[in-house]
């Protein structure tokens, strides 16, 4: 399953050193999930273009060594709804 989302800011940010070469950050970020490709990464600045707002952790593996970044995993944090029954 392919989910596509975008972040307008990360909140917090924690680092683990797996090794000398090797190391993980989880962020914690806002944003939304999008219904296209168009705007994965950065979230477009109109308003009506986000309409399913999220929290999420993005985990990402830094190789210094090899000069790479990889994104191993995003996991959307929904919002509860709340149903207020009068």
């Amino acid at each position: 399953m392919t989910t596509f989302a975008c972040s307008d800011g990360a909140y917090t940010l924690e680092t683990q050193v797996v090794s000398p070469s090797t190391s993980n950050y989880n962020f914690y970020a806002g944003g939304c999930v999008l219904d296209s490709a168009e705007y994965v990464g950065r979230c477009p600045t109109d308003a009506f273009m986000c309409t399913n707002e999220v929290n999420m952790n993005v985990f990402v593996q830094s190789q210094p060594t090899m000069n790479t970044l990889k994104v191993t995993s995003i996991v959307v944090k929904q919002e509860p709804s709340f149903v207020f029954n009068d």
